[in-house]
This record gives structure tokens, sequence and C-alpha cells, in this order.
């Protein structure tokens, strides 16, 4: 009998695809449209507003100047013990006076440079009530870093101003401090009397 031939196998042939010949391609998703940024809008024109953007940014910088630093305190604790510094004996009363700040917010400021061991409270002779406040040693070498620190801090932030623009910008925030504190004085005798109680004080919470 002859030899049977092996089968050959059958190679599947692709199927036709349909139409033209070309698969369409997949659609693609389209990405979600961005949402408008929030403007600001009139907001810069309130002089409060950017205001206290400036004293936000001054803090947190401040912060930043004095991250080397063992023992850090606040913009105001500084600022006390310069007055402190530059009028020892200085009574409670008569910092809260220049500080503009009330009382609880005063003595929280005190507390914690007692805490500190910067300053020293003595009682004034005459008057149980009144205390005397003074820098200590260690208060005075603190001041001194703090002081340097301070210098390179608003040298930084005030770079991007003229000498001539730093001298105009401290003598309008002063002339703006000193209306403002003739306003609240007037306000505030025309608000005792009509026996209204005084509003709280505007440096409570920047201790």
């Amino acid at each position: 009998m002859p030899r049977s031939r092996s089968a050959t196998p059958k190679r599947s042939l692709p199927r036709k695809s349909r139409g033209n010949g070309h698969r369409k391609p997949p659609r693609r998703k389209r990405a979600p449209a961005k949402a408008a940024a929030p403007r600001l809008g009139r907001l810069p024109r309130q002089v409060g507003y950017l205001l206290r953007r400036a004293s936000n940014v001054f803090t947190a910088h401040w912060a930043l100047q004095l991250a080397g630093e063992e023992v850090a305190i606040t913009p105001v604790q500084c600022g006390m013990m310069i007055l402190v510094d530059e009028n020892p004996g200085l009574t409670q009363i008569e910092l809260a006076r220049l500080l503009k700040v009330e009382g609880s917010t005063l003595w929280q400021l005190v507390d914690r440079l007692l805490e500190l061991g910067f300053i020293r409270r003595r009682r004034v002779p005459g008057d149980r009530r009144a205390f005397a406040i003074h820098l200590s040693a260690s208060g005075r070498n603190a001041l001194s870093r703090y002081e340097r620190a301070l210098s390179l801090h608003q040298r930084a932030l005030l770079a991007c101003l003229s000498a001539r623009e730093r001298a105009a910008l401290s003598a309008m925030l002063t002339r703006l401090i000193e209306a403002g504190d003739r306003l609240n004085e007037k306000a505030g005798a025309a608000g005792r009397t009509r026996g209204r109680a005084p509003a709280a004080s505007a440096a409570a919470g920047l201790v």
C-alpha cells in the first residue's frame, strides 16, 4: 500500500475586519475642566487686610529666623524686653500703656518671660500692688542675640524697598498708629459716656 502523506496543519486565516479594514481608535476621555482659582478681588484694597497680611508675614519670618535658637520668643515679647531694657524698673501698668495692651495680655507676657528667667519682678516701695520689672543677666544676653536676629529679619524683609522707601514706610506707619490711637481714645471716651464697655485689646493673641 502506498504510504499515506502526513496531513499538513491548516493555517488559520485572519478574520476580515468589517468596514474598510481599519479599527477605530479608542475614544480619549476628556480631562475634567480645572476650576478657576479663587480671586481676592477687591479685598487687597482694604488697608486693614494688607496690614494684617504684612504682620503675618513678619511673624512667620521671625519664627524662621529664630529656628536655631534654643529658646524662641515672639516679636511682642522681644519688644517688651527692649522696653524694659530702655526703662529699668518700669511697672507693669506703665508697660501695658506703652505696649497698648490690656492687663490680662500683659500678665501672660510677663509670666512667660519670668518662666524663661529673662526678667525679674520686684515690689515698688510704698505700693503693694505695683511691681517693677528689670532684665536679668540671662535676659540681657538673650536680648543681644534676639536683636541681632531682629536686625537680619528686618533687613531681609525690607530688602525690596530702597532706603527712602523704608524711611517713608516707617513714617507713614507711625502717623497711622498715632491717628488710630487718637480715634480709639475718642471712641473709648464716647463709649464710657454711654456706659459701654471698651473694646478688647487688638494685641491679644500676639503673646
